[in-house]
């Protein structure tokens, strides 16, 4: 069971059904990429920064696979929030992840999405532990341009759990904020790591400094059979070192 039902505006939660190629026998590293895609995303610029996303996203998948064990072990999956929370792709390995083009219109239900994300980890989790499959600490990407429009107890619950799961050391979460109407107060709740401050134009770079640390990450050993053996430290409990960001993505 998840540990929160999320409802109210603007959540549309699906059913999710996974799939798990069993033929492969690496060591998972899951990463949900939980992007912004509310009316703002859209404003008209020279480039809008829903292009520059899309465009993120292309390299980011591209580069994933010029790596051998990346392409096998990174298990990505896209939840997007612009209106009502959207499952765009479902966990599939790198090699096999080809990135749907996102649209953007509506309002920020991120609280909703962090919880949606939270609730498909534990189901992948699920997945990997019955067929003894070993896997990583989890990767939430927060990115959004905005902050949230959820109803105040939904917020609550999201910001509640991410925090109670890092303590527990159940996923890793990277907050970065689009722009200069990101409220980062929210964005600093979500996470152990300060948020990164990005302009549009950084979006590209941002997913080539991801791309080189997941694979950083799954060329590892730092993976364990459960979230208990984990918890319980030894080197499945440590995070892997990663890259620093550029110096101009300067701590919100």
């Amino acid at each position: 069971m998840a540990d929160n039902d999320p409802t109210g505006p603007g959540t549309a939660l699906e059913i999710f059904n996974p799939r798990l190629n069993e033929d492969n026998p690496e060591p998972r590293a899951m990463c949900i990429l939980l992007l912004d895609t509310s009316d703002s995303m859209n404003e008209p610029k020279a480039q809008p920064p829903i292009d520059e996303l899309n465009e993120g996203l292309v390299r980011f998948v591209n580069d994933l696979r010029e790596d051998t064990k990346a392409q096998n072990r990174v298990e990505l999956a896209v939840i997007s929030f612009g209106g009502q929370v959207t499952v765009e792709h479902e966990f599939s390995e790198a090699g096999d992840f080809t990135p749907s083009t996102l649209t953007a219109g509506g309002g920020t239900p991120l609280s909703g999405a962090i919880l949606a994300a939270l609730d498909k980890f534990d189901d992948r989790k699920r997945e990997y532990i019955s067929l003894g499959i070993n896997f990583y600490m989890p990767w939430l990407i927060i990115m959004t341009d905005g902050r949230p429009t959820d109803l105040p107890d939904v917020t609550a619950a999201a910001l509640e759990r991410l925090q109670r799961w890092q303590a527990e050391k159940r996923v890793t979460v990277f907050p970065v904020g689009v722009g200069d109407k990101t409220d980062f107060e929210f964005l600093r709740r979500t996470s152990d790591r300060p948020p990164l401050r990005l302009k549009t134009a950084n979006l590209r770079e941002f997913f080539e400094w991801v791309s080189t640390n997941l694979k950083k990450v799954s060329d590892g050993a730092n993976y364990a059979s459960s979230d208990q053996e984990r918890a319980e430290g030894g080197d499945a409990g440590e995070q892997t070192p990663l890259a620093p960001p550029p110096a101009e993505w300067f701590r919100a």
